[in-house]
């Protein structure tokens, strides 16, 4: 057993699979299965079932004429996606100050995570009433407004895939429900640029936000001003509005350039 910060990790099938790909990653040269059995000392039938599961997730890739493995485009993207978040945050911030001092409301930064928009910074209001998140919360992608925002951004398949894996449950009066109203929602945002949640997930508190998105227009995170009810009015949706999604625009401008690859070149590379 390895430990890790005090606690013991079992050499699961996860941990050989990491083994699997860092031994690949830092490699020189492409490593023939051999190769990778002489360096691991795996059994061959296990490291045979690694290599077929890794490369079913497309972390690996066999080149079929040189009988080697390389690492698989899936693991550049979720690499680049891991950098852009967490620059995401540093290029945000200024623009978040400036909304907080704008609006004199919170301003939130959120990212996509399965059918939750979790929140990664804030910029808090300084009046004693105002709305606070903690990083790490998170709100139903549905009923939330970086959530919607993010939403109506994806691709129409992988939109239809998560709404239709969604199961909606009422927190309010305002909460959206229905598959249909979430759809033409949707399409109204791409339109207007920003997304509002009007009580939609917790009585008495609304937002404005709007997605921040990739060269390929693919959401990276969500950007949202967050106020109580009784200080908002429609007046302050438009403004905001216009406000967040000029926001996310230059950030998205300032992100570093995408790396992603298409489904093609993924799995026919």
């Amino acid at each position: 057993m390895a430990k890790v910060s005090g606690l013991k990790v079992e050499n699961s099938g996860l941990t050989r699979g990491l083994n699997v790909v860092s031994a690949i990653a830092e490699s020189k040269t492409p490593l023939r299965f051999a190769d990778l059995q002489s360096k691991l000392e795996f059994p061959k039938a296990t490291l045979h079932r690694l290599l077929s599961s890794l490369q079913l997730e497309g972390m690996v890739r066999l080149d079929e004429r040189s009988q080697t493995y390389r690492v698989g485009y899936r693991l550049l993207e979720l690499a680049n996606m891991a950098w852009k978040q967490s620059d995401v945050r540093d290029l945000a911030y200024p623009m978040m100050l400036d909304l907080a001092e704008v609006s004199g409301e919170s301003v939130q930064l959120a990212v996509l995570v399965d059918s939750n928009a979790v929140y990664m910074s804030q910029v808090e209001s300084e009046q004693s009433i105002r709305y606070t998140v903690s990083v790490g919360d998170k709100s139903p992608v549905y009923c939330s407004g970086v959530g919607k925002a993010m939403l109506a951004m994806l691709p129409l398949d992988q939109q239809d895939a998560l709404i239709q894996s969604l199961e909606f449950k009422r927190y309010t009066q305002q909460t959206i429900t229905s598959p249909a109203l979430l759809r033409r929602q949707l399409s109204e945002i791409q339109k207007t640029g920003f997304a509002i949640d009007n009580e939609e997930h917790q009585h008495g508190v609304c937002c404005v936000a709007s997605a921040i998105v990739d060269s390929l227009g693919m959401p990276v995170a969500a950007i949202s001003v967050t106020a109580p009810t009784f200080r908002v009015n429609e007046s302050n949706f438009q403004d905001w509005g216009g406000r967040v999604a000029k926001a996310s625009d230059a950030i998205a401008q300032r992100l570093q350039p995408d790396t992603t690859l298409s489904l093609e070149v993924r799995y026919n590379g």
